[in-house]
């Protein structure tokens, strides 16, 4: 192979990877965009439902940001809670990684507030029960 086709090649070379560099910061850079978007969605609509006396009751809360994967979480009698999203804004509230209840769609369920209120209700109540305590 000869400089010239050596050079050419070189600097072809040097274009492409230039072009692929920028293309993976601007997917990059996207990607984060998306990420913050997410997470301000999850937590608007979060607040939306529940509502502000809600979030008052157990406050203080605490969003978590994970791409695609939102969370909330909060503690109630020592014990620490999570709101965490599946899809969308299909969720579900944990203890300790464990599922309480079921889950839920703060989207498209009307009664996703007092959904939220009933599991947690139960768990609350349940531990009260099984110290013998009443709530």
């Amino acid at each position: 192979m000869d400089d010239k086709i050596r050079e050419l090649i070189g600097h072809a070379t040097s274009r492409v990877e230039s072009r692929e560099a920028e293309r993976g910061a601007a997917k990059m850079r996207r990607d984060e965009v998306e990420k913050e978007r997410d997470a301000e969605n999850f937590r608007h609509k979060v607040e939306g439902v529940l509502g502000k006396d809600v979030l008052d009751a157990i406050w203080p809360v605490s969003f978590h940001n994970n791409f695609l994967r939102q969370s909330m979480t909060f503690q109630q009698d020592s014990r620490t809670f999570r709101l965490q999203q599946q899809t969308g804004f299909l969720v579900q509230l944990e203890e300790n990684g464990r599922m309480l209840g079921h889950q839920f769609n703060l989207e498209t369920n009307p009664d996703s507030r007092d959904t939220f209120l009933y599991i947690l209700g139960a768990a609350l109540n349940a531990k009260d029960s099984a110290c013998g305590t009443t709530a």
